[in-house]
């Protein structure tokens, strides 16, 4: 890893290189870095905010609203300029594109504040990362990440107990040993055969 000064006194960054060596987790185990690491990236979701294992809407993570529609805007971009083909039309959409990313990357590093990391991509593709230095500018919206952390470490660790009991997990097209579950609706497997 590279540190750089990205020219203000509230934030640094970091450069993740390929070259840089890198830790291997088991599946859906997240690292404590990873309960602290907010991603940001447009990907035909619903949010260009991707946290712990997934996007995170913009009502559950509580952004302000002006950061949201700029979000929203980046995202319209994005889709705009890549279209089904996933290549930049310009240069120069490539290069608005990663100064946005890093623009909104840094907003929402000082909303969520020096709990949180940021990343995004550079012009390069490279993976960087910002954090505020201060306390939170928008409290409901670290108050909301740091809900979906918990709640994340809480099922890792629910998991990681069951598996040390001798459980063990893996996706199936039916539940395994013939057992039946119940529905959000109420009916159990037997009745949706």
């Amino acid at each position: 890893m590279i540190c750089l000064s990205i020219g203000r006194a509230d934030l640094w960054a970091v450069v993740r290189t390929e070259s840089a060596p890198s830790s291997i987790y088991a599946p859906s185990v997240a690292s404590d870095d990873e309960y602290s690491l907010i991603r940001i990236f447009p990907d035909f979701a619903d949010s260009v905010i991707w946290f712990v294992i997934g996007t995170v809407s913009y009502e559950e993570s509580r952004v302000s609203a002006d950061l949201r529609r700029d979000m929203e805007a980046w995202q319209a971009h994005y889709e705009e300029t890549m279209g089904n083909t996933f290549v930049w039309r310009s240069r120069e959409d490539h290069a608005y594109h990663a100064a946005e990313g890093r623009r909104l990357a840094e907003r929402l590093a000082a909303e969520v504040g020096q709990d949180f990391k940021v990343e995004y991509f550079d012009v390069r593709d490279r993976k960087v990362q910002v954090r505020s230095s201060r306390p939170a500018t928008n409290k409901a919206a670290a108050q909301a990440l740091s809900t979906v952390a918990t709640s994340h470490r809480e099922f890792d660790e629910r998991i990681e107990r069951e598996a040390e009991e001798g459980a063990s997990f893996g996706w199936f097209a039916n539940r395994p040993n013939g057992e039946f579950g119940t529905h959000d609706d109420g009916q159990t497997d037997r009745d949706h055969v």
